[in-house]
């Protein structure tokens, strides 16, 4: 075989390889940096789209840097073993508002509570609910005697998103447009 041929051979095959290669980079890139791409996404004030990745999305304690151990922020995982196996992310802390209070983050809602980290079970209890794109959309008071104003948890989101922001990875390849495109079709924002 002349060597014209085989170089010809050489450069069709790495260029099929290269191709299938960058094809699979893109959905990798994506799902690995979610969090970083989520956290940079432009959006409205007081609207936190990285809620919307909690449900479906694992979180890792290095995400959220110093808020983890200083803070006493943890995340742990309620597994569902169904057909569609998944975890739901959850980020618990205390101490937010006042010393000896407890908050639990998920992508449905924010509880807090005054006095026990039982929110199911607890009387000074305020669940905050969350839509689909991440703003804050109802409170539910439970025994707290009080009306609780949305606006006091914005400063703990924020927070969470800024540890976001700064701890999660961030990729060799920046493709923000591809992911606030693919976010706002599959969560219509």
């Amino acid at each position: 075989m002349p060597k014209a041929v085989k170089i010809i051979i050489a450069l069709v095959l790495s260029t099929a390889v290269g191709a299938v290669a960058a094809w699979g980079y893109v959905p990798l890139n994506l799902h690995l940096h979610q969090y970083y791409y989520v956290t940079r996404m432009p959006h409205r004030r007081h609207t936190y789209p990285y809620l919307s990745l909690l449900m479906e999305h694992q979180l890792y304690e290095a995400d959220l840097g110093d808020l983890a151990p200083v803070k006493g922020y943890r995340i742990s995982y309620d597994y569902n073993g169904g057909i569609s196996a998944s975890y739901r992310t959850i980020i618990k802390g205390r101490d937010l508002l006042k010393v000896g209070d407890y908050f639990e983050i998920t992508a449905a809602s924010l509880s807090y509570s005054l006095d026990s980290p039982d929110f199911e079970n607890a009387r000074n209890t305020v669940d905050l609910y969350f839509d689909d794109r991440g703003r804050l959309e109802s409170v539910d008071r439970k025994g707290t005697g009080r009306d609780v104003p949305v606006s006091r948890f914005w400063p703990l989101l924020d927070q969470v998103e800024d540890q976001l922001r700064k701890n999660s990875s961030r990729p060799l390849i920046s493709l923000q447009d591809q992911f606030d495109r693919q976010f706002r079709k599959q969560y219509r924002e």
